[in-house]
């Protein structure tokens, strides 16, 4: 997976600022403003991404992270389903590490 030296790790949670900061950044990769919804004050992707299905192998974290990684560096979205149950904690894991 190629990696970006310029991104920052953030801890929290999704703030106003940061989701609009995000779909200025994802226009400017030629998605439009309307492929975002502004949802209790948050700019949320249109789309979004499902992380239950896959194998507990490496081999998928690594192909999850991947998709990952890609599809928000694309601006195509911001918004991940996950929970604590799919692929018995190696999802969400994955996510972190994109």
């Amino acid at each position: 997976m190629s990696k970006n030296e310029n991104y920052e790790q953030l801890d929290g949670h999704a703030t106003a600022g940061g989701t609009k900061k995000y779909v200025d950044y994802a226009r400017g990769k030629g998605k439009p403003a309307a492929h975002f919804r502004l949802f209790d004050n948050l700019h949320l992707s249109s789309i979004g991404m499902g992380t239950y299905l896959g194998e507990l192998t490496a081999a998928d974290d690594k192909a999850m992270e991947e998709a990952v990684y890609r599809s928000i560096e694309s601006g195509a979205l911001n918004v991940i389903d996950t929970a604590i149950n799919y692929r018995s904690m190696r999802s969400e894991k994955s996510i972190g590490r994109a």
